[in-house]
């Protein structure tokens, strides 16, 4: 009988073993599952969910989307970030030109196109990417439990390194950019981080407006971190690595002092090159100009288009039926005010001059840049994010090791590898710890091969 203490402990076993069995069963099942998507990933037959861009055709085999307008704007975002080399910089240029980003749906509407404003982790997530490069990759994230947010099932997903993906065919797809660029665009990416997370971390950070020129290039010659710079009250470059458990800080310098040795140095590297920027610039300027005259001519093609669909399928509903006819006509007059701004805004675009240097002497300065440039320096002319970006152009790093209380010894890497090694004076605020060095105010200079 069922009653009995001993049968229900029977059936309560028996049932609890089942229920193991089955759970045993269902995890061979999903093993099973995941070897076979692994088998068939590496042999290079599984379809995954192609970004904005590519599109699957019946054959199983991947070509660009077949709208011109979508891969122009594609393209414009990974020139754009060449020219601007920041996320935002690129989101905040498509939202100033009024440049809209195209997106497929890829659930509910699949293949429906939408266009949408662009945000920086909508830029960030194409360019990194790597199906625009033309590679297959599985296995870019990792789920880890610890890391999900109650009533976000989504969340958990830690991105893994390249070198942790589970597989990579390159040349699987039709490449928007090399390899190559796309390897550049993430060592460029992770330059623009403003946090230190190692010792040896590379990233420089995103340029930013303030006065102190060598941001994000200056490291500590004591303990060989980045340095910081803090502008109360006056420009410093400031180690703080060691601050932050307890212990003295390596280096609080001047940034004035430094900058000026530097920026020198700076001028005395171009002084050898002849250059000819003018050509250059207006080339640059047309180039631009002419992507985003094709980009509204685009633009207004697509609003005509859409207005003359909406007339067609108005005209080609009975006009009887006037649910479905009032419903026709409202969109065919949200069409019709769409084709009406895109025109408004693409005359206003045509209206607007491009902005040359007409002035001789701005010519001038162009064609003879190199003995130019110090007089505009010294003007006030460019703006310190100018200043920087010329500065990152030649410019590794920068270490600074005091050797002595008022004496700075400056390295400076240059991204060809050679460096320079200074050395040169810094205010104190105690006189008796002046060096007995020469009163001349320019420092010693030597210029050295680290081959």
């Amino acid at each position: 009988s069922l009653a009995h203490p001993e049968m229900q402990h029977i059936v309560q076993f028996v049932l609890g073993l089942k229920g193991t069995m089955s759970e045993a069963e269902l995890h061979i099942l999903r093993m099973r599952l995941h070897a076979g998507r692994l088998n068939k990933v590496q042999r290079g037959g599984y379809r995954q969910c192609l970004p904005t861009g590519l599109v699957w055709l019946e054959d199983d085999s991947v070509v660009k989307d077949p709208d011109e307008q979508v891969r122009s704007v594609i393209e414009l975002v990974f020139t754009k970030f060449e020219e601007i080399g920041s996320c935002r910089g690129v989101a905040r240029y498509m939202r100033q030109e009024k440049i809209l980003l195209p997106r497929r749906h890829q659930g509910m509407g699949h293949g429906k196109l939408r266009w949408k404003v662009a945000s920086d982790h909508m830029i960030w997530d194409m360019l990194n990417n790597p199906a625009y490069a033309g590679a297959f990759a599985y296995g870019r994230t990792q789920f880890d439990p610890k890391h999900r947010k109650t009533g976000h099932p989504s969340s958990g997903r830690l991105d893994k390194t390249a070198k942790e993906w589970t597989c990579l065919h390159k040349g699987a797809y039709p490449a928007y950019i090399t390899w190559e660029q796309y390897e550049s665009n993430q060592e460029r990416i992770r330059n623009n981080g403003s946090r230190v997370v190692e010792a040896k971390l590379k990233a420089v950070g995103a340029i930013r407006e303030g006065a102190g020129l060598l941001q994000g290039l200056v490291t500590c010659g004591q303990c060989g971190r980045r340095m910081t710079t803090v502008y109360k009250p006056h420009p410093k470059y400031c180690c703080q690595a060691l601050g932050r458990s307890g212990e003295p800080l390596c280096s609080y310098i001047p940034a004035t002092a430094i900058d000026d040795v530097v920026v020198a140095a700076y001028f005395q590297a171009i002084r050898p090159a002849e250059l000819n920027a003018l050509e250059a610039v207006l080339k640059a300027q047309q180039a631009e100009r002419d992507r985003l005259i094709k980009h509204w001519e685009q633009q207004l093609k697509r609003a005509k288009y859409e207005a003359d669909l909406a007339e067609r399928q108005y005209d080609a509903v009975d006009a009887t039926h006037r649910l479905v006819a009032l419903t026709l006509e409202q969109r065919w007059e949200e069409k019709l005010n769409q084709l009406r701004t895109t025109q408004e805004d693409y005359e206003r675009f045509m209206n607007t001059p491009l902005q040359q240097m007409h002035t001789p002497e701005q010519c001038e300065q162009f064609r003879n840049i190199s003995e130019a440039l110090p007089t505009l320096w010294r003007a006030n002319q460019l703006t310190h994010t100018h200043q920087k970006e010329l500065l990152r152009a030649l410019i590794a790093r920068v270490n600074l090791k005091r050797v002595a209380p008022d004496q700075i010894e400056v390295n400076i890497i240059w991204v060809s590898g050679h460096y320079t090694l200074l050395q040169t004076t810094v205010p104190i605020h105690r006189n008796e710890k002046v060096t007995g060095m020469s009163t001349s105010s320019l420092p010693r200079t030597s210029v050295l091969s680290c081959f």
